[in-house]
């Protein structure tokens, strides 16, 4: 009992620290604040993490054997999303700043503690009237999940209905408040969400064929903590500059992402944008080495650098960026 009164005693930085030795998780609350509350899981932005958050409460702290985790066959998520995510156990600190708001430090440590790898990918329709964007998501992630311990959980509660599915013959549950569908098999989780409020989530169980990685992806992501990829995004993110007022059309057909470790609180920001032609690229790079002392913040903080072309590519890397400096350029371009 004296041993939980000072941990209580402890700021969560402490406890945090004490438990992973894990530096760079900044607080986002006040100081000596104890009364830390989850907020709705339907309330928060990209919301198919916090499920999987949700899935680490419902299990026990026991081990069990975790699959090997490979992705020399792909992806197991269904193909056509907008961007593909991959995120390695020590990304989680970063994606904590965008994607996980207000949540107990001690909390995220089991996450950490039970989650080794987990994979995204988020789908976007466009309204055929309107033409306003809606997403839906799925997630894969590897871990040490029990499964039976999930499901007598899940099964207890009011809030989550057993469901059969007609892909994998397993169970899975959904909410309706929630808005999701959750399994967890063989120390795999697996959640999915439909695309529209109000709309029956799909089967966490897909029966479409994994997704291969871009070719060069394997190799661009190698030493990252947190990589993605965006396919065809160039009309997405002409939008966005043209909101923030600037005057560049990049034609994208494709962007890679990856996320490196430069000291124990920053990391190195790689992307690389594909387009059409070497002759694209060139002039791209020459626009953005001419205006990248003149690009507002935070969108300034991709060109601390000058671009460089590598045949129909351009490579940018930045200086090395903090936590909150990458949460920032990711909700800049969220959808």
């Amino acid at each position: 009992m004296a041993g939980q009164d000072r941990e209580n005693k402890m700021t969560r930085k402490q406890i945090f620290k004490k438990n992973h030795g894990v530096h760079g998780v900044l607080k986002r609350e006040e100081e000596g604040r104890k009364d830390y509350i989850i907020q709705p899981l339907n309330s928060l932005r990209v919301t198919p993490w916090l499920i999987l958050l949700a899935v680490t409460f419902l299990s026990c702290q026991t081990s069990p054997k975790i699959p090997d985790i490979s992705l020399n066959e792909g992806l197991p998520l269904e193909p056509g999303a907008y961007v593909y995510l991959l995120a390695e156990k020590d990304a989680l600190p970063v994606l904590s700043q965008f994607m996980f708001n207000n949540i107990n430090n001690i909390q995220f440590q089991q996450m950490i503690d039970l989650t080794q790898f987990a994979v995204a990918a988020v789908y976007v329709t466009p309204n055929e009237e309107t033409g306003a964007l809606t997403s839906r998501y799925r997630l894969v992630a590897w871990g040490n999940y029990p499964a039976s311990r999930a499901r007598m959980a899940l099964g207890s509660s009011k809030e989550w209905k057993k469901r059969r599915s007609q892909v994998a013959g397993a169970d899975y549950w959904y909410s309706s408040l929630y808005g999701y569908t959750v399994a967890v098999t063989g120390g795999v989780a697996l959640v999915a969400t439909a695309d529209k409020n109000g709309y029956e989530p799909p089967d966490p169980f897909s029966a479409a064929p994994g997704t291969a990685l871009p070719e060069g992806f394997a190799t661009f992501r190698e030493g990252s903590v947190l990589s993605c990829w965006l396919n065809n995004p160039g009309a997405a993110i002409n939008q966005k500059l043209g909101e923030m007022g600037i005057p560049l059309e990049i034609p994208a057909e494709q962007i890679f992402v990856s996320l490196i470790p430069a000291d124990e609180q920053r990391y190195i920001a790689h992307l690389q944008i594909q387009v059409g032609g070497a002759s694209q690229a060139r002039g791209l790079t020459m626009v953005f080495s001419f205006a990248r002392n003149f690009i507002p913040p935070p969108l300034s903080m991709l060109f601390a650098n000058p671009p460089v072309q590598d045949g129909s590519n351009l490579n940018i890397t930045t200086a090395p960026l903090s936590v909150p400096e990458i949460a920032l350029l990711l909700k800049l371009f969220s959808l």
